[in-house]
């Protein structure tokens, strides 16, 4: 399992940098909805072509079902990887998106067999999330057990809060 993360995100000391984050963040919800929409559409598709007898191609760049915990300390993203060994998916953290991509391996029938109903996912992927809150690039972990992939994620230290005095400029 490869894992890379980007920080440049978390290196904004500037008031502009929270408008910035707030940006992102309000990006990040509207492409998690619209690839939600996406996986939707192709299902229902699916669906349609099943019933009249046509079987769907396999998919390509199908999203994994992923799961997004926000806890006290950290942010957990479980992911279902099944069938995938821990050198067949990467985990990359660029600011607040966490993008998991690997390939989900095919199981053929048998020799002299054949499949009657094929609905398990298979080929390559890449599903990209948004963090919740603001992690520390240096507090990530991944394990991959039992076909399910969880990355924690330390969320940042929130900064103490404290007075600024205001001098009088004459």
């Amino acid at each position: 399992m490869t894992m890379h993360t980007s920080s440049s995100a978390n290196s904004h000391a500037s008031a502009g940098a929270n408008s910035s984050s707030a940006v992102q963040s309000a990006v990040d919800r509207v492409r998690s909805e619209v690839e939600r929409l996406v996986e939707s559409a192709v299902n229902q598709g699916e669906r349609a072509l099943e019933t009249v007898g046509i079987k769907p191609p396999p998919r390509r760049g199908m999203f994994p079902p992923v799961d997004v915990t926000d806890a006290p300390e950290a942010v957990i993203v479980r992911v279902d990887l099944p069938g995938v060994k821990p050198g067949g998916v990467t985990v990359d953290l660029s600011g607040s998106i966490l993008t998991v991509a690997g390939t989900l391996p095919a199981f053929p029938p048998a020799p002299g067999a054949s499949a009657t109903q094929s609905e398990r996912p298979h080929g390559t992927f890449t599903r990209s999330v948004s963090l919740p809150a603001a992690v520390d690039p240096a507090g990530v972990s991944a394990d991959l057990k039992h076909g399910l992939l969880t990355v924690t994620l330390k969320k940042n230290a929130a900064a103490p809060s404290h007075s600024i005095p205001v001098n009088a400029v004459e």
